[in-house]
């Protein structure tokens, strides 16, 4: 059994890290840098890692707290 990292066992398959280039990044943060955050991407993974939990409808709140 191969020990646990942090890459392999939780950024790679629990929180399913993905690289997005800098050009892309930019575009997704509508060009705001100093947004720390992909709204869109952390909203759905909010959702998706806290089922019945984070909603449509709290998801905003959530992530403006």
């Amino acid at each position: 059994m191969k020990p646990i990292t942090e890459k392999r066992d939780v950024q790679d398959r629990v929180i399913g890290w993905e690289y997005i280039s800098p050009d892309d990044l930019q575009g997704k943060r509508n060009f705001n840098i100093k947004e720390p955050f992909i709204v869109e991407i952390l909203e759905s993974r909010l959702k998706e890692l806290n089922p019945g939990i984070i909603t449509d409808e709290n998801a905003g709140d959530v992530i403006r707290r």
